[in-house]
């Protein structure tokens, strides 16, 4: 896998802002900069999620954390991969939907999915409680099922969740930090076993 700094800097999320533009989601996907700004804005990783959607061609994409969508739909732009979106507490009826037939949203804990399903996944996009223990329980479950990918963190330095760095920098695998292409509060990729190490060109 290759990330290149300037590629994914290139990449406009203006095609596919209106689609995502629907009541009660106040600023959608409006803060698609890479790091914080002058003003303090915070860095976000949909310009990111993009790049690796089209990095792949018929793969199996996992957005393990849907909240509002952005990342799903993000991940969603390369209509010839596959992306199933998992939320614990609601899925939202998202007008977006109809225009993705690639995306599919599921109501469930990602650790009772059939493990089968979960290793079909050439990418995993990881945002979830933030807490460290579903982190924790998480990776030791893509180790148990002997999971080979690569899984993309948000919220690795959460200011206000130690745990979240204390839990990354414990995780004893092939791992980078791309924080600088991707969310201000924290972005990490993990090499789950796949040959050849990442390239990271910035």
């Amino acid at each position: 896998m290759i990330i290149d700094y300037k590629k994914v800097r290139s990449i406009s999320t203006e095609p596919y802002k209106k689609d995502f533009n629907y009541d009660g989601y106040t600023a959608p996907l409006d803060n698609t900069h890479q790091f914080a700004d002058e003003r303090g804005n915070n860095g976000e990783h949909y310009k990111l999620l993009t790049y690796l959607s089209n990095m792949f061609d018929g793969i199996t994409i996992l957005d393990v954390g849907t909240n509002w969508g952005d990342s799903a739909i993000s991940l969603s732009q390369n209509k010839n991969n596959k992306v199933i979106s998992y939320d614990i507490m609601h899925i939202w009826n998202f007008p977006f939907a109809k225009d993705y037939a690639n995306l599919e949203f599921k109501l469930m804990d990602i650790n009772d999915e059939d493990p089968e399903i979960i290793k079909s996944a050439k990418l995993i996009f990881f945002d979830i409680a933030h807490d460290g223990v579903q982190e924790q329980k998480f990776t030791d479950m893509l180790e148990r099922i002997g999971y080979k990918g690569y899984v993309l963190c948000d919220d690795i330095n959460l200011p206000w969740a130690p745990w979240m760095k204390v839990w990354w920098d414990g995780l004893q695998i092939e791992k980078y930090d791309i924080t600088d292409i991707g969310h201000t509060w924290g972005t990490g990729l993990l090499n789950y076993y796949q040959d050849g190490n990442i390239q990271i060109i910035k």
